[in-house]
């Protein structure tokens, strides 16, 4: 009996050591270097959109809800100078505008300048 909750012990704590390792890895917003897949210090449209792709299929997976996934912004929005890549001080440049919105948003309304609202 005792072998018995010493091993199912063991097995909850590898579970809950393996969740948490994978709540750590995917919380919060994606790195540049996450979505610069071939490390060539750009993200281009392809790299950005499998990125999101698969990093929403893994935190679906893992019963995340998506309820804002319609609010991520699209590739244009970071591509400041619209020249087909996002550099580093781009993709810098957006999060640092996102992360200075989010203390000046309205209760029950999302502002996104690329929605038009």
């Amino acid at each position: 009996m005792k072998r018995r909750y010493t091993l199912l012990s063991g097995l909850a704590a590898a579970l809950l050591s393996s969740g948490i390792a994978y709540a750590v890895t995917t919380a919060g917003p994606p790195a540049f270097g996450d979505f610069d897949r071939n490390g060539d210090g750009t993200i281009s449209q392809q790299e950005f959109d499998q990125t999101r792709t698969d990093r929403q299929a893994q935190r679906a997976a893992a019963g995340y809800p998506m309820r804002h996934a319609r609010y991520a912004p699209p590739y244009a929005a970071f591509d400041f100078d619209k020249d087909g890549q996002i550099s580093a001080d781009e993709f810098a440049a957006h999060r640092a505008y996102m992360f200075g919105q989010r203390g000046m948003r309205v209760p029950g309304r999302r502002p996104c300048p690329w929605l038009n609202n």
